[in-house]
This record gives C-alpha cells, sequence and structure tokens, in this order.
C-alpha cells in the first residue's frame, strides 16, 4: 500500500458520510476499503466522507474504531488494517471444545448463562462466547476520543445501530454535535447515547452465534436483525453524499445465483447460509435500489418544479451515493481457506454440511489471518479499480 502524507484531517464538507454494513469476518474488506478512500480523498483534501460514519454488526467495529481515530486517520486507517490482518478466532469467541460444548447444550435446552458479573459479559445462551470480542472492542477502539473528535469538528457525528429484543425495535445509537437531530420511523428509532464498548456489541452479537448484550436493563442483538433503511441514519444525520461499503456483490444475476441450485440440498449449512446472507445483505442492496428510486422521483419533481416556479413547492434533493463493495465472491475466497478454521469451529461447520453448503456461512466466521488478509487487500484494490469514480465523488458538488 502507498505511503502517504499527514493530512488536515479537519472535514471539507460536512454533508458526507460512509455507510459500513454489517457481515461478520468479511468486515476485513471494509477495512482494506476504508484505507484505500482515505488514501484517495489525500488527493482532493477532502476527508468529509470520514466526518458522518454509520455502521451496524461488524460495521459497527469499523466506524467506531475510525471515529476514535479522527485526529489521524492516517494512522487510524492502518491500525485499522492491521487489527483485522492479524485477528484470530480466539479473539472474538472461545474456540476451547469445553466452551463451545457447554454453550451449545444450553442453547438447545434453553438455559441462561445467568450469573456471569460484568457489564460487557454475554447473559443470554448462543452457540459461541464471544467475551474474547467485547475485550478486544474495550481495548482497541479509544472510545474516549470519540467525544473530543465531536467537540473539535473532526467527527459530526457516529451511528451504530441494534436490535432490542424486548420490543423488537431497531435502535440507532447517535452519539453526536448538538444539532444532529433524532428520529422515529416503523419499526425503528434512533437515541442519543455516549457510545461504548457495550453499543458495538450488542450490534455485532450475531443472533443464535453470539449472545445478547445489556444496554440500561434492555437486551440487544445484531443491528441487522432490524436494518429495513441502512442508509437512513446517515441520511438523517446529514449525508447528502454517502459512501456505502458493502460485503457482497451488488445484484448478482438470478442465473448467476440459481446455475448450480440442483446441486445444493436444504442442509442445516445450507439454510444457516442463506439465512445470515438474507440478515447481512439483502437490506442494504434493497435500500439502495430504493434510494435510486427515489433519486429519480426528486429528479423529476425537480424538473417540474423549475416550470412552476411561481408555486411554493418544497425543495428535494438528491442523494449521491458511492457503492463499494467486492468484485468476487467472498464464500469462495473463505472455501479456499477452509483449513484455517480452529479445529472444534471447523469441525461445527463440516457436521453442517458439505464445503458448497455452508460456504457462505464460513465467510461470515472465518476470524483467522490468511482470509481476512485476503478481503483487505481485496478491499484496498477494488477502490483504486474505482479511482476515477471516487474521485470524481469526492470533488465539490455544485
Amino acid at each position: 500500500m502507498s505511503q502517504t502524507k499527514k493530512p488536515n484531517l479537519l472535514p471539507v464538507h460536512q454533508d458526507y458520510g460512509i455507510v459500513f454494513s454489517g457481515g461478520g469476518a468479511r468486515g476485513a474488506y471494509q477495512a482494506g476499503a476504508a484505507r484505500a478512500l482515505f488514501e484517495l480523498c489525500q488527493q482532493t483534501q477532502n476527508f468529509a466522507p470520514f466526518g458522518i460514519l454509520s455502521g451496524v454488526s461488524a460495521g459497527a467495529i469499523n466506524s467506531t474504531f475510525l471515529a476514535g481515530e479522527m485526529d489521524d486517520l492516517d494512522r487510524g486507517t492502518k491500525k485499522l488494517v492491521d487489527l483485522w490482518r492479524n485477528l484470530q478466532a480466539e479473539r472474538v469467541f472461545r474456540t476451547d471444545s469445553i466452551s463451545i460444548s457447554r454453550n451449545a447444550l444450553r442453547l438447545v435446552r434453553g438455559v441462561s448463562l445467568g450469573g456471569i458479573s460484568g457489564r460487557l459479559r454475554p447473559i443470554s445462551a448462543a452457540l459461541l462466547d464471544n467475551a474474547p470480542l467485547a475485550e478486544l472492542i474495550k481495548t482497541q477502539v479509544r472510545f474516549d476520543q470519540i467525544r473530543r473528535h465531536i467537540a473539535e469538528g473532526r467527527l459530526k457525528a457516529l451511528s451504530v445501530s441494534a436490535t432490542n429484543y424486548a420490543t423488537s425495535l431497531g435502535v440507532t445509537f447517535v452519539e453526536g454535535a448538538p444539532e444532529v437531530p433524532m428520529w422515529t420511523r416503523a419499526a425503528r428509532r434512533s437515541e442519543r447515547a455516549q457510545i461504548g464498548p457495550e453499543h458495538v456489541l450488542a450490534s455485532s452479537a450475531i443472533p443464535l452465534f453470539f449472545p445478547a448484550t445489556c444496554i440500561q436493563d434492555h437486551y440487544f442483538g445484531d443491528g441487522s436483525l432490524r436494518n429495513t433503511a441502512p442508509l437512513s441514519p446517515a441520511i438523517h444525520l446529514g449525508a447528502q453524499n454517502l459512501v456505502v461499503i458493502g460485503v457482497r456483490s451488488w445484484r448478482q444475476k438470478v442465473e448467476h445465483r440459481t446455475a448450480d441450485a440442483k446441486e445444493i440440498h436444504p442442509t442445516l449449512g445450507r439454510i444457516l447460509s442463506i439465512l445470515i446472507d438474507a440478515i447481512f445483505m439483502d437490506a442494504i442492496e434493497t435500500d439502495m435500489e430504493r434510494l435510486e428510486r427515489i433519486n429519480k422521483s426528486v429528479s423529476l419533481f425537480s424538473a417540474v418544479r423549475e416550470h412552476l416556479k411561481d408555486q411554493e413547492l418544497p425543495a428535494l434533493n438528491v442523494i449521491n451515493t458511492l457503492y463499494l463493495y467486492p468484485s468476487q465472491r467472498l464464500a469462495l475466497i473463505a472455501e479456499a481457506h477452509r483449513k484455517t478454521l480452529p479445529k472444534m469451529i471447523g469441525f461445527l461447520v463440516d457436521s453442517l454440511g458439505s464445503p458448497k453448503e455452508s460456504a457462505e456461512l464460513l465467510s461470515y466466521l472465518l476470524f483467522e489471518p490468511e482470509y481476512c488478509s485476503a478481503l483487505v487487500d481485496l478491499g484496498y484494490k477494488d477502490v483504486y479499480d474505482k479511482k476515477d469514480e471516487v474521485l470524481a465523488f469526492l470533488s465539490p458538488k455544485g
């Protein structure tokens, strides 16, 4: 990766933002993309995309990490890349056979893990114990710096979304400047918060695999569950120009998805793969398509408005988007690195079905250096392959 000069990090245009989608281990792709994006920001001296950061699940980890590094994004994006390159499964969840067997038994029996002390420790039953992830988040993210960066104008707002298991509402926790608005929509709302490890851990608590996290007497799980409009938080926070970093190739042709369907049987591995894929990926693509339709309608309305200058009609703005996503299927990359899984996790994945049937699931759980490094490199390369498009997007509008 190329060497860069230390920039002036104060955002130039305040109406930019970045949306980080969910995706478990696929979040490594976002780290590489974020590093490349930062390097290209230097060419325009427009670092404002990092001024509004919105994330869910693994994207919540990436967005919050960067929010704490706004005083030196050169260092921060390098640190994020290094974190993912060196990530191992045991730093995310316990991989020993005793822990996994005990959790699996409790999950099947519906027995709670109550009695564990500590605000960040898991309380509800799940297949995996993500206490190591809680410690990783707590020690690696500079939460204390987020408030300083907001006060100094380097960061306008940070949002992290999670799902309230009691109310079934999607809750977007927001830390930002005083003028940042709150909102309430169908099945989702925002809430001002001093974002800490518990919010990020809750947002990244993959259902069934990771336990819920308690925040102010409410239990929260992965934000992707109720994330029906993943672009919405950043737009509410004032972004008119959105960089969206996804972790799945966009709009795969129906023919591509069904070409080998007869070869795949609905085993548990296949069902879980579809379930996790739907939770993490479908909403971001659906919201992108929805925004395209809205933008077209706004453009038509603006044209009509020009011909009716005497009429008092509301001014509507098009939301400009730049969608960065993998050029390769990450499930195939995961399948190539399958043997790097910890022994017990490999045994569990193998028991769910053939490698082909569980490849998608594997791509979310393969927290190992070789796989994550391959995703970091792909994310970096994909952004540079769109260099002209990125630079055009970063140029001042109007």
